[in-house]
């Protein structure tokens, strides 16, 4: 990483884009992390209440959210591109969702955000996110700040599908009630739901599929 010896290297975010740094840092990784100088080397570094680790000792939802981090903490400005592929990878559910709340954070702060993902998770949570903003603050009980709040207008979904004749990419419809429609997404996530496992237990009422979840006729 050159970084560290970058003369135009930026003061660390205020604003906005700070609130999304301590929202990733308190909500998914639950510790801080940063470069350090040591030896001829910069070196990432994990700093928990356990101690301080070096980034190929922890585990790879931490070093793949390290590096978001540190480009929002010391390189991303209102205005900016911030591309983000597979925001989901390694990441437990619950945190797949934080994620998702911190890039509508870095939208409403004047990032400019391109996704690519094949998480249902993700994009359900941001549908949350698109269906609350009618709601302003009628549902205090939601737990979303207005931050997160995610305007129809500012959000637009691409489907890449394999054909005879290439890739096809298409314009997912969406609107203020629902959000992205996921008529693709969910579709294979019935699949996955309903095609039984070689773990069903014959005599059950139910069949439990792989994912644990029970199906009743």
């Amino acid at each position: 990483m050159d970084y560290y010896d970058r003369d135009d290297r930026a003061e660390p975010s205020y604003g906005a884009i700070k609130e999304v740094v301590e929202f990733l840092k308190s909500n998914v990784i639950s510790g801080s992390v940063d470069v350090k100088k040591q030896s001829e080397y910069p070196s990432i570094q994990y700093q928990t209440d356990a101690g301080e680790f070096q980034l190929h000792q922890v585990s790879s939802m931490v070093s793949e959210i390290a590096p978001m981090i540190l480009y929002l903490k010391y390189l991303v400005k209102p205005g900016h591109l911030l591309i983000f592929e597979e925001p989901e990878s390694h990441l437990h559910p619950a945190n797949q969702s934080y994620v998702a709340r911190a890039i509508a954070m870095l939208v409403n702060a004047g990032v400019r955000v391109l996704v690519t993902t094949h998480s249902d998770i993700f994009l359900n949570q941001i549908n949350n996110l698109v269906q609350i903003y009618s709601l302003g603050t009628k549902r205090p009980e939601l737990h979303y700040t207005a931050n997160e709040r995610l305007n129809p207008n500012d959000v637009a979904a691409y489907l890449f599908q394999p054909s005879d004749c290439g890739t096809q990419v298409a314009r997912l419809p969406s609107d203020a009630d629902y959000g992205i429609r996921l008529n693709h997404s969910t579709r294979c996530t019935e699949l996955s739901m309903t095609r039984p496992s070689r773990w069903s237990t014959a005599g059950n009422a139910g069949v439990r599929t792989a994912s644990g979840a029970s199906l009743h006729p």
